[in-house]
Formats: structure tokens, sequence, C-alpha cells
């Protein structure tokens, strides 16, 4: 009987540990991929919500009384779900997401999203394969599997939040990822923040999937609101140039390449 009690009380000793353990091999493996399957990081107090395909969310940190909305119920405190950021971005022609605040992002060809501040993002096959440091992998029919690494120093591990609940995909005429690649010819400028905009709305002057050069016209309209202060300068698109002239020089040598293995032969 003596025995049988010990066994017990080891029993229901040894349970929380096993739990705790099972728990946080569940956080291991899912650090970087939760609600709604999205890679989430922090960015100038900007929280990003990455999504498989290239399409993203986001909420700014400390422009939202999260606690409030959550309180009341279903809170529309992301870009996507709703909440009003418009005083705080820089949209372009096809009503893309420029900048937020002050932290630039940049967008491929296919209107995925490339990079977000100093954060770059690769895709293979259609999905995101390296963002930052962290490499993510799938199964065969493209379900994630794992990742190794992270993202960046500041972004280890996933940290919960109760507003990471309300991110969402953009609404469908809002998506920007198109099977062609429609922005090879685009090239919009941003400007850096000082203060919140005044008048500013979110328009497409072009059709997501069609070819479009800027439109200076257009772009003036935009100009008057987003240089609202003498301090603001428009921001340079090195990273743009540098990506593409490194995926044009690669592609020149491939060419060359070619071009001798016929000779050769």
């Amino acid at each position: 009987m003596k025995h049988f009690v010990l066994l017990i009380a080891a029993l229901f000793i040894g349970a929380p540990s096993t739990m705790a353990a099972t728990a946080d091999h569940t956080v291991t493996i899912s650090n970087a991929y939760r609600y709604d399957n999205s890679f989430i990081f922090v960015q100038n107090g900007i929280t990003f919500s990455v999504y498989p395909d290239g399409e993203f969310d986001f909420f700014i940190n400390n422009r939202v009384n999260v606690s409030a909305g959550i309180a009341v119920g279903p809170a529309n405190v992301t870009f996507n779900s709703g909440y009003n950021y418009n005083p705080y971005v820089q949209y372009d022609d096809y009503g893309a997401v420029l900048q937020v605040e002050n932290v630039p992002v940049y967008y491929d060809f296919y209107g995925r999203v490339s990079q977000i501040g100093d954060v770059n993002i690769w895709y293979r096959n259609g999905r995101v394969r390296r963002i930052g440091g962290m490499r993510v992998f799938y199964n065969n029919i493209g379900v994630y599997q794992y990742h190794t690494g992270f993202i960046n120093i500041y972004n280890r591990h996933y940290v919960y939040r109760p507003f990471h609940r309300f991110f969402i995909r953009p609404a469908v005429g809002f998506c920007l990822v198109y099977n062609r690649p429609y922005r090879r010819f685009y090239n919009p400028v941003r400007y850096s923040w000082y203060r919140p905009y005044r008048d500013n709305y979110r328009r497409s002057y072009a059709r997501i999937g069609r070819d479009y050069r800027r439109n200076d016209r257009g772009w003036e309209r935009r100009r008057s609101v987003y240089r609202n202060d003498k301090r603001v300068v428009a921001r340079t698109n090195n990273y743009r140039g540098d990506r593409y002239n490194v995926e044009r020089n690669r592609s020149v040598r491939n060419d060359r390449a070619v071009n001798n293995d016929r000779r050769s032969t």
C-alpha cells in the first residue's frame, strides 16, 4: 500500500513537468508560424504578419488601444481588418503600401512583399523560403513543416500578443500578388515621414496584373500629401535597383554560359 501511494504521488509530481516539456516543444516548432499561417515579426515598433504567398498585414504598436478593442469583441485593429492607418502610410499607384511611418516596404515583380525595413524575403515555388535569417521548409504538397534559424537578432522567438489573432489577408480587391511580373517597369517614389498625413486615401490608379509606368501627374497629388513637412525628402530606391541589377547580371551570366556551351558543341 505504501509503495502504491508513493507511485501515485510520483505520477502527480511528474505530470506538470511532462506537460510543460510538451508545451515548450509545441511553442518551439510553431514560434514563427502562427495565426492563419503567417510569419510575425516587429520592425521599428510596427508588427508585420507575412503570409507564405507574399501578402501581408501590419499593426502599429503605439497607435491603437488594443485592450479597449478586444474588450468589446472582434476588433478592427490591423490594416487589413479595417483600421484607418492612412495618416501613417504611403501608397503607390497600385494601392500597395510603400511605407509605414519610416519603415519602407518593397515588392518583387509579381507583387509579393520582398523586403520590410531591413528584413529581406525570398520565395521558391510560390512560397516564402527564407525571411531574414530564417529558412522555411514545406512538405511535398506545400504544407509548412519546420524552420531553422531566426528572422533577425530582434526577432529570435515568437512572442504572443493579443492583437495577433486579428491579422488577416487583404480583401480580394486589394490582393497584390499576381502570376505575371506586372511591376517590372514600375518604380515608385518614397518620402521620409515626420508627421501624420491629412487627406490621404488608398486609391488605385493602375490595375493589378497590368504593366504600368508611374504617372507623374497622378503622383503630384500624392506628393502634395506626403511632403507635408519641410524636413521631408525623397528616399532612394537602392534596394530595388540593387536586386534588379543582381538578377539581371545573373541572367546575363546564365545566357553567356548557355551560348558558350552551344559554341563548344
